[in-house]
């Protein structure tokens, strides 16, 4: 049995079924997972395909733990997979597997094509439960960060269709995933590609940035997740957001972490009192709307006054690469990083 400790999870999330379009299709939803459970006995099982020339030969079944801490067996390698997570879409393709079912954000970030089933119009948080199992698909992978989903995919392995819910909060779950996939997929090759190869080259960097500053006071940062309004807009540390650990690994100091008030909102009396050199922000939702809402909050007294801003060391990051999960642009992530907290070593 393989296990990775990257799949694991503590904290189970708290789980709502009224966030699924299931609400008033309960009695449907349990009748074809029925039917479908019945169907998967009566059919014979098909020959899995034949491994492509960069792919090694797979034994099933195949068992792993997820980020719930579910055992999951696959059977035989996925004919029909369905991927409720866009990142995970991208990533389940960069190990060389094909995606048949997914949800709108797989499309709109250009992973998987315009005609691909789908299930969910947006992120995944509404899941339609009921045209999944209409898709009849036989791997459904989920995020375990997503309560609905996990509760969902805890009823489809319950109805014998394995279903994974997965975490991926730093590069080390990044380049455990990837190694799951692969492993699912034969393609060993692009586990080296797309894993130890980016190893490779943020460890180097993480050797670069240590010397760089050696000798130096560690740069002080304040990292912003930010919405269209002051309710969205918040200060995020390490363990509740993946750049969060990035800047950790890169030495720098996040005054969230220090000044735990500000992950309930941005008050700016005690950023004022920790004084960041560097204010990092990263847009959600409507991009747009959150820059608009920041550039006004810079203009106002006191923000404006702030060190950071007034030396131009204040940057919107991209949400390719720090909102949404970098995967195969991890390394890039890191460099973009050390550029902004080291300009003179990494420009």
């Amino acid at each position: 049995m393989m296990k990775s400790g990257g799949l694991k999870m503590s904290r189970k999330p708290d789980i709502f079924l009224s966030e699924f379009k299931v609400k008033n299709k309960a009695v449907k939803v349990l009748a074809a997972l029925m039917i479908l459970a019945a169907m998967a006995g009566c059919q014979t099982t098909p020959a899995a395909p034949q491994p492509e020339e960069n792919a090694a030969a797979v034994s099933y079944p195949l068992t792993f733990t997820d980020a719930l801490d579910r055992e999951i067996t696959l059977s035989q390698a996925p004919q029909r997979p369905a991927v409720l997570f866009s990142s995970y879409a991208e990533l389940w393709q960069l190990a060389g597997g094909d995606v048949a079912v997914t949800v709108g954000d797989s499309v709109k970030r250009g992973f998987v094509n315009a005609g691909t089933p789908l299930v969910d119009d947006g992120a995944g948080l509404k899941i339609d439960a009921e045209q999944l199992i209409a898709q009849q698909p036989d791997f459904v992978i989920a995020s375990a960060d997503m309560g609905a989903q996990a509760e969902l995919c805890g009823q489809l392995s319950g109805y014998g269709i394995p279903c994974a819910a997965l975490k991926e909060e730093s590069f080390a779950d990044y380049l455990s995933l990837l190694k799951l996939f692969t492993q699912i997929t034969g393609n060993t090759e692009a586990y080296q590609t797309y894993g130890l190869n980016l190893q490779q080259e943020i460890e180097t960097l993480l050797t670069e940035v240590t010397q760089a500053r050696s000798g130096q006071e560690p740069v002080s940062v304040l990292f912003i997740r930010a919405g269209s309004g002051y309710s969205a807009t918040k200060a995020k540390t390490a363990k509740d957001h993946f750049v969060g650990g990035m800047l950790e690994e890169l030495g720098a100091v996040n005054i969230a972490d220090e000044a735990g008030a500000l992950s309930e909102g941005l008050a700016l009396e005690s950023i004022l009192l920790n004084q960041p050199d560097v204010i990092l922000i990263v847009p959600q939702g409507n991009e747009e709307a959150a820059r608009a809402y920041m550039d006004s909050l810079l203009e106002e007294s006191g923000w404006r006054d702030l060190e950071a801003v007034k030396n131009g060391r204040c940057t919107y990051l991209s949400k390719d690469l720090f909102h949404y999960k970098p995967n195969a642009r991890w390394a890039e992530s890191y460099r973009v990083l050390a550029g902004l907290l080291y300009p003179e070593s990494f420009s």
